[in-house]
């Protein structure tokens, strides 16, 4: 089964919560660090460590960053291990923030070129973008020397790579084919 299939009931429930309770900001930050502590190969090596308990493995997840932990989401964490789901915090945490997103009319968009972008590129790019998606653009801009040229536009499921690698490949195809 898909990883994104089994966290989606978990990023609802955490969503509807936090949007009950007015609480978004704080839930993306507890997320956010459930993210990265699932993605740590030494939290991981915890994880399947037979001979921690959930309990103590509770208490760790909780002591690396206590201020962030609300009860509900002391509830949660616990929740999450004694079902043994931990390891989706990744997962979890991606679809909260896109529905956080949906909710509050904002589109995340991830952009990687092959130079960073000065202010002005990203500041006419996130207006474009702004126009396209008909919502309030956060940028997260990255750099990817191999693109050669160009740009790769990532927002949900939509891509648009105008990157030079891959003109450069379709042209290969086209003339090999």
């Amino acid at each position: 089964m898909d990883k994104l299939t089994i966290a989606r009931p978990y990023a609802k429930a955490v969503f509807a919560t936090a949007l009950a309770d007015n609480t978004l900001a704080d839930w993306a930050n507890v997320l956010t660090v459930l993210s990265v502590m699932a993605k740590d190969h030494g939290v991981q090596s915890l994880m399947n460590n037979p001979k921690l308990g959930q309990a103590a493995l509770v208490d760790f997840v909780i002591s690396i960053k206590p201020e962030v932990f609300s009860d509900a989401a002391k509830r949660f964490v616990t929740m999450l291990i004694e079902h043994h789901r931990l390891g989706f915090a990744p997962e979890i945490e991606t679809l909260f923030l896109d529905f956080k997103a949906d909710h509050e009319k904002t589109a995340i968009v991830y952009v990687t070129a092959a130079k960073p972008l000065l202010e002005s590129q990203q500041t006419s790019l996130k207006d474009k973008l702004s126009q396209t998606l008909q919502r309030d653009v956060k940028l997260h801009c990255d750099t990817d020397a191999t693109l050669i040229g160009g740009m790769v536009i990532r927002c949900k499921d939509f891509v648009w790579d105008r990157s030079v690698k891959t003109q450069l490949a379709q042209l290969q195809q086209a003339l090999c084919a």
